[in-house]
């Protein structure tokens, strides 16, 4: 029995990051840092880290909650490209998870390079990807054909959102359903499929 576990196990492909934090979440929040615009940009965000940061807005949950009015943001670094596309901001926004129990505050993995800070681009598609993606339920024990199953990750499989494409698939591969991304994608090492996967690729860029 062990050695079966095992080999399933290890037939279910590995989990992105980004996917397995945000399954392992409870609640996606908003918020907002201040910014000092006059320091170095180095020393504007340590500032930035050293005060508590304002709840800007529950965005999704998984428990019933209300928004906490404080939070815990341990220091962390961001690259400097990344950084200086803060300059001029009275403020920046940054997306978090709460996790654990009780919850607290996580970082969304890439936070270094800039995922999840508002002067990043593709925040607003990060933002709205993950807020649908925390709606997703299993469906395997519907009572319905295998033409109606997951539906909501079906459509997103074709979105022009990196994020959402890149959530749908992989939460289908570890629903075992990877059959419903080949159907939208294309078989495994074909070129629609290699198509399909660079239009779901998901590091940030500061660049610019």
């Amino acid at each position: 029995m062990l050695s079966l576990v095992l080999l399933t196990a290890l037939a279910q492909p590995v989990p992105s990051a980004l996917y397995r934090s945000t399954t392992d979440a409870t609640a996606l929040l908003e918020l907002e840092l201040p910014l000092i615009t006059t320091d170095r940009v180095d020393a504007r965000w340590k500032r930035a880290l050293g005060q508590p940061p304002k709840v800007k807005a529950l965005l999704a949950t998984r428990v019933p909650m209300e928004a906490p009015e404080r939070v815990e943001l341990l220091p962390f670094d961001v690259l400097r490209s990344c950084l200086r596309r803060t300059d001029h901001h009275l403020s920046v926004k940054l997306l978090v998870f709460l996790a654990g129990q009780p919850p607290r505050v996580k970082l969304i993995p890439l936070a270094t390079m800039g995922l999840g800070l508002e002067t990043t681009r593709g925040y607003e598609q990060l933002k709205a990807a993950l807020v649908e993606s925390f709606d997703w339920r299993e469906e395997r024990m519907r009572a319905v054909g295998a033409e109606q199953l997951w539906a909501p990750q079906k459509k997103a499989l074709a979105s022009d959102n990196p994020y959402l494409r890149h959530l749908a698939a992989e939460f289908l591969a570890q629903h075992e359903a990877a059959a419903a991304v080949d159907a939208v994608w294309g078989a495994p090492g074909s070129d629609e499929r290699k198509k399909n996967e660079a239009m779901a690729e998901v590091l940030p860029d500061c660049r610019g």
